[in-house]
């Protein structure tokens, strides 16, 4: 790839990630206009980028993996429209173009700025608090439209600084994971919270154990294993209600219940539907449907979710065969995250699904690493 070429796709990609945090800002959602123009205009970018990537030529194995990820696109389009998953299947061959270490050096300074202008800037314009339903305090968003979108975005800002910290002025590294801790400590969120301890134990875990046979199998599985349990538990609270269901929902913030009237309002399709928050169920409104597993199952269908999933596992199988560690716990960091939160398939929220271009370009390890020892 020429310096041009890859100058160009730097920026349109940095714009890319730029206007993405800000599309998830409360004063662009409730802007509609200016968030329907700008939803497109990210469309946009991705395609360009996408152009810019590609080059002139291919294995059978990227034209499948391309083919695989247009059909996914269409039958995303499909079922919801315009939607954030077609960006996990348009946005990815950009890695290989750039490598890895770059890709998520732009996004992070370009996720950085971005946040900082929507905490600083568009927090005094409009913000949402949510109520703790736990602690019963209130949980600020600092002008996101939601808290735990606010501690997710943080939360990627310290695993690229982690990533990346051979790359970075450390002064920098530093002032961004303070940043980072003091939006997840203001939003509240537990879920992050835990990832942060899981982030320890899977890092260590990984290290002494992926040579393991069973124990790699196991972790390849993860996605598939999320997704078993969070449908055999959403069916269990909507046909075998008991106790432990009931606490279990309280301690998910109602997000058993909600995802249990989806269910039942619109079951689960091959190509999926559209599931409206707005719908009247007991006359109130269905409200978010978190669950990232049920929310591919149920908007998007069985066959974009296998999809999804042969993706998500795959990947972690690569990077694991590449030993590249870091890499793969931050990746199933974000297959864990799905079971409380639909944005783990957003990948402006979760950057890490860029990755899928392992599978795209498995030689990209042996490139990577060549230049690494250079």
């Amino acid at each position: 790839m020429s310096n041009l070429r890859k100058n160009i796709l730097c920026a349109f990609f940095g714009i890319y990630t730029f206007l993405g945090i800000l599309y998830n800002s409360a004063f662009f959602n409730m802007n509609k206009d200016l968030n329907y123009r700008v939803a497109y205009i990210r469309l946009f970018l991705a395609i360009i980028c996408l152009f810019f990537a590609l080059g002139s030529r291919y294995s059978l194995r990227k034209l499948y993996v391309l083919f695989i990820s247009l059909v996914t696109v269409i039958l995303s389009f499909r079922s919801q429209n315009f939607n954030e998953l077609i960006f996990a299947f348009i946005v990815f061959p950009i890695v290989p173009a750039l490598g890895s270490k770059l890709t998520f050096k732009i996004d992070l300074y370009f996720r950085t700025i971005a946040a900082l202008i929507v905490t600083i800037f568009l927090r005094g314009l409009l913000t949402y608090n949510i109520l703790n339903t736990v602690s019963g305090r209130v949980r600020p968003s600092l002008g996101f439209t939601n808290p735990n979108t606010l501690s997710e975005i943080a939360l990627v800002m310290i695993l690229e600084v982690f990533l990346l910290r051979k790359e970075l002025n450390r002064i920098l590294s530093v002032l961004i994971v303070c940043y980072s801790f003091i939006l997840i400590f203001i939003s509240q969120s537990r879920s992050v919270f835990l990832l942060l301890v899981f982030f320890l134990i899977i890092n260590f875990a990984l290290k002494k154990g992926a040579d393991n046979v069973i124990a790699k199998r196991m972790i390849v599985s993860i996605p598939v294993i999320c997704c078993l349990i969070s449908y055999y538990v959403v069916y269990l609270y909507s046909y075998h209600f008991n106790t432990f269901l009931v606490n279990l929902n309280s301690l998910l913030s109602n997000r058993l219940k909600i995802v249990s009237n989806y269910y039942l309002n619109y079951g689960i399709t091959f190509f999926g539907q559209k599931a409206l928050s707005t719908q009247l169920v007991g006359g109130q409104p269905l409200g978010s449907l978190d669950n990232g597993y049920m929310s591919l199952l149920i908007k998007f269908g069985i066959i974009v979710t296998i999809i999804f999933l042969l993706f998500l596992s795959i990947t972690i199988k690569k990077l694991l065969d590449a030993k590249k560690y870091e890499y793969a716990v931050c990746f199933i960091l974000f297959t864990l995250l799905g079971i409380s939160e639909f944005t783990f398939y957003v990948v402006i929220i979760n950057v890490f699904l860029l990755l899928f271009a392992y599978v795209y370009e498995p030689e990209l390890v042996t490139r990577e690493n060549i230049n690494e020892v250079k």
